[in-house]
């Protein structure tokens, strides 16, 4: 089992089966309170939260605006649920059924190695523990210049999504100068695990969480180029700038 001493759980839940799934396998490591994010629209509520309850000793739950993306209840269920004590986060959230095994790469490194987990939460010098099953590296302007000058016309708007990832990831970084003070010039080029879903230190989050704001959020979807795309990037970018290690696992 992971350690509940040190780690709260927050998930964020939108698709019924996925839910289901998703925590079935929390479950498999996780017998304590969970605290769970709901879009206010959506139809599974009242099954996951039910399902939830059979499950699981406690549940905390918050509803939120459909802004398409888990981030904004992330933030949400933090401000509203985040447990005093428990310096460690466990975040994750439900993919589409075609997405089960994105999940699965991402979730099933942490969960299937809590001793490790464990050791390594022991240890000041970590802020997030994270899958390398996908673990990429932040494309900059540079790449981008020499991508488009290669890519077929139709994946042009590839580029432009990317490029808007990158302009809120330079304002996220902005943000949290103005804020904070903090900026790490020499580590723009860092790596992070693609999906959001993690365990990371509170600090992180807090410093993270501080930048944003919910007017940031959009309602359509789209594959790159929202602030929550710059924020998946940005939370080991904040790691970094508290001399935080990342480990990938």
């Amino acid at each position: 089992m992971l350690k509940q001493d040190r780690i709260q759980v927050h998930m964020h839940l939108y698709y019924k089966d996925p839910s289901i799934y998703l925590m079935d396998k929390i479950r498999q490591k996780w017998d304590g309170r969970v605290n769970i994010s709901l879009n206010d629209d959506g139809e599974a509520n009242d099954t996951i939260v039910e399902y939830a309850q059979k499950i699981f000793p406690e549940v905390r739950t918050v509803t939120t605006p459909n802004l398409g993306n888990d981030q904004i209840g992330f933030k949400k269920s933090i401000a509203t649920n985040k447990e005093s004590g428990k310096d460690w986060i466990f975040y994750v959230h439900d993919k589409s059924q075609d997405k089960q095994k994105w999940v699965d790469d991402i979730v099933d490194p942490i969960i299937n190695q809590e001793e490790v987990v464990d050791e390594l939460i022991e240890k000041d010098e970590y802020g997030i523990i994270s899958s390398a099953k996908r673990c990429n590296k932040i494309f900059d302007e540079e790449y981008l210049i020499e991508f488009s000058k290669k890519c077929k016309l139709s994946e042009k708007n590839l580029v432009v999504g990317s490029r808007h990832t990158l302009v809120w990831l330079r304002e996220l970084q902005y943000i949290l100068y103005d804020i904070h003070g903090f900026i790490d010039r020499k580590n723009i080029n860092f790596q992070f695990t693609a999906g959001t879903m993690f365990l990371i230190n509170e600090d992180i989050v807090k410093l993270s969480h501080d930048c944003i704001h919910e007017n940031y959020f959009e309602k359509q979807y789209r594959p790159d180029g929202k602030v929550e795309h710059a924020l998946e990037r940005f939370y080991y970018y904040v790691s970094a700038c508290l001399r935080k290690k990342i480990m990938f696992i």
